[in-house]
């Protein structure tokens, strides 16, 4: 049975434009980011324990620096090696740094803010990998409720940990846990702060501002680089106040940076956000 030309051309095309797709499939899996595998330890902390999830560069450098991320309300320790979903903040960061170490722990449970207790899982991890990692410098980084907990625990970290942190990156952050109870739009975020402070910031404000960074902003690290990210219409952590932390952080002389782009809380942050602070922080120190 004889094929007619215009059948021949057709099953050409056809061929030809599976192999297309077949190779583009190919070549977008072989450019996908290599996952970060990243070992589970759980740490003893005084009565209690702490699961940590590291990622611990095999070469060795006479000056490491640890990365130690700050996880969002409901999320775990396996937040940065996990989301967002196309590039994760581990692959981000050692994308252009790839002899940074990373560490993530489990320090605020369920839909439960985050408070100064609680914050001292984060100096139990840090202290256990310190101990085996004695790292000079320390990066501190965060989404949405991790964000303001690793700008908070940048003041009031011990001093030991405290005069290593050289650089916050904050994802959604605000520095006023009173004014995020009032203009949050998520309940989520309403709950979690009552849940953890047991009432509303007009009968509990000093445990609000405890928690803060503003009220503690003059503990902050000599030199310390700021590098925060906002979407434009983000309505849990209201995008006036991630405003207003920038403009309180330049007023009392942080060096800081804001970038902010089209999208909301849910959305991530568009490619190259996360990349651009930690080069804000490490380029500004000269690491």
């Amino acid at each position: 049975m004889r094929i007619s030309f215009r059948k021949k051309i057709s099953l050409i095309l056809i061929a030809s434009i599976v192999m297309a797709v077949a190779l583009a499939i190919e070549l977008a899996f072989r450019m996908r980011p290599a996952a970060v595998v990243y070992k589970t330890e759980n740490v003893k902390c005084g009565d209690s324990e702490v699961v940590l999830g590291t990622f611990e560069n095999k070469t060795r450098t006479q000056d490491p620096v640890l990365l130690f991320y700050f996880h969002g309300l409901g999320q775990t320790y396996t937040e940065p090696f996990k989301l967002p979903v196309k590039r994760t903040y581990a692959q981000s960061a050692l994308q252009d740094y790839p002899l940074l170490n990373i560490v993530s722990c489990n320090y605020s449970e369920n839909i439960v803010w985050y408070n100064q207790d609680t914050l001292a899982s984060a100096t139990c991890g840090i202290t256990h990998i310190l101990d085996q990692l004695p790292a000079a410098h320390i990066i501190l980084a965060g989404t949405s409720m991790g964000g303001c907990a690793a700008l908070t625990y940048a003041a009031i970290a011990p001093e030991e940990i405290r005069k290593r942190i050289i650089g916050v990156v904050a994802v959604y952050a605000t520095g006023d846990l009173a004014r995020l109870y009032k203009l949050t739009q998520e309940k989520r975020v309403t709950d979690g702060l009552l849940n953890r402070f047991g009432g509303p910031p007009e009968k509990k404000l000093e445990q609000y501002n405890d928690s803060s960074l503003v009220p503690n902003l003059s503990k902050l690290p000599n030199n310390i680089h700021v590098y925060l990210i906002s979407a434009s219409h983000d309505v849990a952590i209201p995008t006036v106040l991630q405003a207003e932390l920038y403009k309180t952080l330049q007023d009392d002389h942080v060096i800081c940076k804001l970038e902010t782009f089209e999208g909301t809380h849910e959305s991530p942050p568009i490619s190259g956000s996360f990349e651009r602070g930690l080069h804000f922080v490490l380029d500004g120190m000269k690491l």
